[in-house]
């Protein structure tokens, strides 16, 4: 699988945004006991788990939302002959982002802060590694394949080419180029040539 924009892939760094935004409200947050907190301990250390179960689904979803749309405008593509399935990359890319938004909110718990984050850089970079080697089996099969290229040589048929400089109309000088483009083409290669005007011919 390989994608037509892969520049905007850059986009998947904005995943760290809810990662950034929740460790900058958790320093932010400061513990103030009073009265009444003593009658309340138990309910919320009774609703702790679900709280931060909860907390760790929002903040992984929104990791994994804000992936999704990077990977949907970087326009992912399956290309002919294709060795790394969508199917593995896909899924690795967006679990990855989403276990780097869990780890972050069980900071706490080293050990499964690190555990989460660690499986989550691994499946990120799983995934930037079999699209690097995708594209460069396609560009190796592109050099090396025997196959024939389609040309297609479109030249402006309109009346600015009518135009002379040094005594040749630039027509002259489109056909000119055109031939020695067909000229370079191998034995395997085809060829079209399109006079563009308001009958192409």
């Amino acid at each position: 699988m390989l994608f037509a924009n892969a520049l905007l892939l850059i986009g998947l760094s904005a995943a760290l945004i809810p990662i950034i935004i929740h460790l900058l409200n958790r320093r932010a947050a400061e513990n103030i006991d009073w009265g009444a907190m003593q009658f309340l301990l138990g309910s919320v250390v009774s609703r702790s788990r679900r709280m931060l179960f909860e907390e760790i689904m929002l903040l992984a979803l929104r990791c994994a939302l804000i992936a999704v749309l990077a990977l949907a405008m970087a326009l992912p593509f399956v290309p002919q002959g294709s060795t790394v399935p969508w199917s593995l990359m896909l899924p690795a890319l967006l679990l990855g982002a989403t276990l780097l938004g869990a780890g972050t909110v069980l900071w706490d718990t080293r050990g499964w802060r690190w555990a989460l984050i660690g499986a989550g850089a691994f499946l990120l970079l799983l995934a930037v590694t079999a699209g690097i080697t995708e594209r460069w089996i396609q560009s190796s099969r592109w050099r090396t394949s025997s196959a024939g290229r389609d040309v297609a040589i479109v030249i402006d048929g309109s009346a600015s080419m009518q135009i002379k400089i040094d005594g040749k109309a630039n027509f002259n000088r489109a056909v000119e180029e055109a031939q020695a483009i067909a000229a370079a083409l191998g034995p395997a290669d085809g060829a079209s040539v399109i006079v563009a005007g308001l009958r192409p011919r």
